[in-house]
């Protein structure tokens, strides 16, 4: 590819002995390259290769952390790297950038977007139905190789590749869109009505009896979940409007106090 698009023959080809280069070799050899050998465990004198590999490794853990995203997906974070590298200045050309040395050009920057950021492909080409949705959230993961256009994961797992894409770049949807919320216990329970349980008011009462309860003298609001049953009040409501009709003012009186008295004993006795 060297020869061939950018027109810089190769001569020699200079690795370690490790086992991915061994069946190379032979293949060098029918092409005229020479295949150069390091010591071994002497990775300085590969120091080029070394440093180089290094920098693609930590860019692309860094746009991995940054998005979120988990190791799976490193080569695509390894490739938006050398994409990113090969469009920065570097030391090593005195600060010129490597795109334009090679293909004598400046980059365009304003192509480049946030890797891991939430983007939304036009998606009418791969739709199976005129009333499929025309895009929705997925996932950038860097620059397609062999198209002028973007990659961008679906929530189902497939990559769509398109040039017509809008990006909010200060999202990161991979947690959201791949993986459950992890359970966070610093995240306080929402409180439940009683009145939403299935159970009944007598239920209530005994589960909240004045036995369970602190020493100290209980809430006034809490005393309201302690009254009896509507059922068990009906009967002496009732009763205190026969009485109001049939004795008395001072018997009345005496008739309410005592009522009162029996909702307290039910109340306070467990």
């Amino acid at each position: 590819m060297a020869e061939l698009q950018l027109g810089y023959p190769l001569k020699s080809l200079q690795t370690d002995w490790g086992g991915e280069f061994r069946p190379f070799t032979q293949l060098l050899t029918t092409l005229g390259i020479t295949h150069k050998l390091i010591c071994p465990h002497t990775h300085h004198q590969n120091g080029v290769v070394e440093r180089k590999q290094r920098h693609i490794v930590d860019l692309g853990l860094t746009l991995l952390t940054q998005a979120s995203l988990p190791l799976t997906y490193w080569d695509h974070a390894f490739l938006a790297s050398v994409y990113l590298i090969n469009r920065l200045p570097t030391a090593s050309l005195n600060f010129q950038i490597p795109y334009q040395v090679l293909y004598h050009q400046k980059p365009n920057y304003n192509f480049l977007k946030v890797f891991g950021c939430a983007c939304f492909p036009l998606l009418r080409p791969y739709s199976a139905h005129k009333y499929d949705f025309r895009s929705h959230e997925c996932l950038f993961l860097g620059y397609s190789s062999s198209h002028k256009g973007y990659k961008c994961l679906s929530p189902s797992g497939r990559i769509f590749i398109s040039k017509d894409v809008l990006f909010n770049e200060s999202r990161f949807p991979y947690p959201d869109l791949f993986t459950d919320k992890p359970y966070d216990p610093l995240t306080p329970v929402k409180d439940v009505s009683l009145s939403s349980l299935p159970i009944d008011n007598t239920t209530i009462l005994l589960c909240i009896s004045p036995s369970h309860l602190p020493h100290s003298s209980p809430h006034p609001l809490l005393l309201l979940h302690l009254l009896p049953h509507p059922y068990l009040l009906f009967p002496l409501i009732i009763l205190s409007l026969h009485l109001l009709l049939l004795l008395p003012s001072s018997q009345f009186l005496i008739s309410q106090f005592l009522y009162l008295l029996l909702i307290l004993l039910l109340i306070l006795i467990p």
